[in-house]
């Protein structure tokens, strides 16, 4: 595929909805039984024909990634896994936080995969050989996950709505968060249809949670403390953590609503990261 320099490609922040852990592997990893949203908090990546490959990290969470711009990160190994041959200097704007449950590498290798590769029947294999959110990250839409994460379904139609994004500051380990998993497993609850609008997903998700909350609020209290002032925000009608955390968000059913939450919430809290967002397919609007 013929790459250019001077268009951004946006790599998507994914935010998991819902989280259940469903066993234990004998691989060493747990099947979950999720439900993630693409959000318009992005990464952006610029991609241009070089004689060798190489990557420049710059953005707000450029430091973070600073050791991680070699062969290890996850944007190298996905040029790598579809064009062996080709090369290119790769610009990553990094504004996703690292280690937060967004999956911003994931969708960095996704968005990867995406630009530099014409093989789109293989890539979902090629994903998952770079981790278990990268499959997921190539649907632009909601998508239920299965297996590892690997086993992906679109749902659609969805219904719109917005998020406000917290991190207090916290980068968390994956397999620290998992390490600490103590919680009896959960039973898959997939969606038996897509949320008809924003009332009814909260219904879903009300019955629903994220397994590893309790595992990441001992690696880290002070996730409790960011989804209590969630909780106690106007306009929030459900605040969870996301991923492994520590980041957490608050549901709200128009971009408004959002806005204003994460105003008020940086006033009391100017020490942590805050981003009001809105989910990037927006199918079905709220009345």
């Amino acid at each position: 595929m013929t790459v250019t320099g001077d268009r951004a490609v946006p790599a998507h922040a994914k935010v998991n909805l819902w989280l259940h852990v469903t066993g234990r592997l004998a691989s060493g990893y747990h099947s979950l039984d999720s439900l993630h949203v693409r959000t318009s908090l992005a990464d952006r990546l610029w991609f241009t024909p070089a004689a060798s490959t190489a990557l420049e990290v710059t953005g707000r969470f450029s430091a973070a990634l600073k050791d991680m711009d070699g062969p290890r990160n996850l944007v190298m190994r996905a040029v790598a896994a579809v064009t062996p041959t080709q090369a290119f200097r790769i610009i990553l704007e990094k504004n996703i936080p690292v280690a937060s449950g967004l999956g911003g590498g994931s969708a960095d290798a996704a968005a990867t995969l995406r630009t530099v590769s014409g093989m789109s029947d293989d890539l979902p294999a090629i994903a998952a050989t770079l981790g278990a959110d990268v499959p997921s990250c190539l649907h632009d839409g909601a998508v239920m996950t299965a297996g590892i994460g690997d086993v992906v379904t679109p749902v659609e139609p969805f219904p719109a709505c917005a998020l406000v994004l917290v991190n207090p500051g916290t980068r968390l380990s994956t397999a620290r968060v998992f390490a600490g998993f103590e919680e009896p497993l959960s039973a898959p609850r997939p969606l038996i249809r897509p949320p008809e609008d924003f009332d009814d997903l909260i219904r879903e998700l009300e019955i629903r949670r994220n397994d590893l909350e309790p595992a990441a609020c001992r690696v880290d209290p002070g996730i409790r403390d960011v989804l209590a002032a969630l909780r106690a925000t106007p306009g929030i009608a459900l605040a969870r953590m996301t991923g492994t955390g520590a980041t957490c968000f608050g549901l709200a059913g128009t971009s408004q609503l959002a806005d204003r939450a994460a105003t008020l919430l940086r006033r009391r809290h100017p020490g942590w990261w805050i981003e009001a967002t809105t989910t990037l397919t927006q199918t079905r609007e709220r009345p």
